[in-house]
């Protein structure tokens, strides 16, 4: 696991150590159906810190979580959908 990396220096296809920032804004909360729950929450938003900001998803209870509020993200890595970048949650280690 890598250190605090700040989202200014994320690159597409870079696997991220650690993100701390803070939901900038949020899209609404929807239900779509995946393998796993055909019920599951999501949530599209922003997280920036003091170098810039980049989406990412919450989802099930992490949905609630407010703008404003701290969010880290560890083990995470960065992709691009329709030509932005997006930061994506680490796979759960079993």
């Amino acid at each position: 696991m890598g250190g605090i990396i700040k989202i200014k220096d994320l690159k597409e296809g870079a696997f991220v150590g650690i993100v701390v920032g803070v939901i900038a804004s949020k899209d609404d909360v929807r239900e779509v159906a995946t393998k796993f729950n055909p019920n599951s929450k999501v949530c599209n938003c922003k997280v920036k810190d003091d170098s810039g900001e980049i989406s990412y998803t919450l989802w099930g209870k992490a949905t609630a979580t407010p703008v404003g509020d701290a969010i880290t993200v560890e083990d995470g890595f960065v992709d691009n959908w329709n030509d932005e970048l997006q930061l994506k949650k680490g796979k759960k280690k079993v």
